[in-house]
């Protein structure tokens, strides 16, 4: 299970770099950093990813506001420290914060946010 969702992973990645690439043609520098998470998908559809949805609330939904980013906290020791060491090593603070009642309903901290991520031309 563990070397299938791996291999999973590493498809996603590479067809993620792919689009990101052809968007920003200009930008040559992208850094995917791996953050641990915990799922649970119905009727063994991890296979497809299809009607899976997370048990934690998980550190994808974060915010990004410059160098600082705002986790949702995983509630488990071990997975925070490990987010927590492999962003700093990228350079940014990580600040966790409680959204376990957003994780419930299928959301998280972006879904509780108004993010304005470029002020707009006036």
């Amino acid at each position: 299970m563990q070397r299938f969702a791996d291999e999973k992973i590493q498809k996603a990645i590479q067809h993620f770099s792919r689009q990101y690439y052809k968007l920003t043609p200009t930008c040559k520098n992208l850094k995917v950093i791996k953050l641990p998470t915990l799922l649970s998908c119905e009727n063994g559809s991890h296979e497809k990813y299809k009607d899976c949805k997370t048990l934690i609330p998980n550190a994808v939904n974060s915010i990004v506001l410059n160098k600082n980013i705002i986790i949702p906290d995983p509630f488990i020791s071990s997975f925070k420290e490990e987010i927590k060491t492999k962003l700093q090593k990228s350079g940014l603070n990580a600040y966790f914060v409680d959204t376990g009642l957003y994780n419930l309903h299928a959301g998280n901290a972006h879904c509780g946010t108004n993010v304005i991520r470029k002020w707009p031309n006036i």
